[in-house]
């Protein structure tokens, strides 16, 4: 097993993941130059609250989502490496949590939603 196929599964809490959830996540981690681990935090599947077990249509829907924002966040930017940078800053109008956590707890349309507002130039 690889050490990317390790730090998922510990983010993971071991959970049952199929050999082609890890490549789509291990894939889209490298599409985007964000270290895996990220990707296992923003999941929380390592968070003792978390009751939910990951399962192969949440990873799914997470990365499907993952691209969603990042294209969103790049017509506002303009440059593909600032909208990829963005995932990982914390926002004010989210409580401080930054858009990989949120799109990985469900929350994509609020931010694209959000990003929506941005370009239409709301400012308050």
């Amino acid at each position: 097993m690889s050490d990317q196929s390790d730090k998922i599964r510990r983010g993971t809490r071991g959970a049952a993941l199929t050999p082609e959830d890890i490549d789509a996540l291990n894939e889209c981690a490298r599409r985007l130059a964000i270290p895996i681990e990220d990707f296992a935090l923003a999941l929380a599947i390592d968070d003792p609250r978390s009751e939910q077990p990951l399962a192969s249509r949440s990873i799914r829907v997470f990365l499907d989502d993952v691209d969603r924002v990042v294209l969103a966040a790049e017509e506002i930017s303009c440059d593909h490496s600032k909208a990829v940078a963005w995932l990982r800053q914390p926002l004010v109008a989210f409580d401080g949590q930054t858009p990989l956590f949120l799109t990985a707890h469900g929350r994509a349309t609020d931010l694209l939603e959000y990003l929506n507002s941005i370009r239409s130039g709301f400012t308050g």
